[in-house]
């Protein structure tokens, strides 16, 4: 059973970290906000691996201390850095793009 549940975890990551590329182009320095991402599935790594190692992404689902939980703290933390910030939701099992701006 616990076995399962990680291979589903796997695969749900796995296809949403590929949906990303799908969407947006990712340069070193962008940073990604996703909206309404369970709370088991965590995507920087695996956008990282797929994309671009050198791109940040933040969910309103991070447990991480000390890492943006909302768009706007993601704003505040990169504003003057020149960054390209894709704000990404997710609904209904697919990821959708919201919005593009230049911190």
């Amino acid at each position: 059973m616990i076995q399962r549940e990680f291979v589903k975890v796997s695969t749900t990551t796995q296809r949403l970290a590929k949906e990303v590329g799908e969407l947006v182009e990712l340069e070193d320095k962008d940073v990604l906000f996703i909206e309404g991402l369970p709370p088991h599935i965590h995507l920087n790594e695996a956008v990282q691996w797929y994309w671009n190692p050198n791109v940040e992404v933040y969910a309103t689902n991070d447990a991480y201390r000390g890492t943006p939980k909302t768009l706007e703290d993601t704003r505040k933390f990169y504003a003057g850095k020149g960054a390209e910030l894709y704000f990404m939701s997710f609904d209904d099992g697919k990821l959708k793009l919201v919005s593009t701006e230049k911190l």
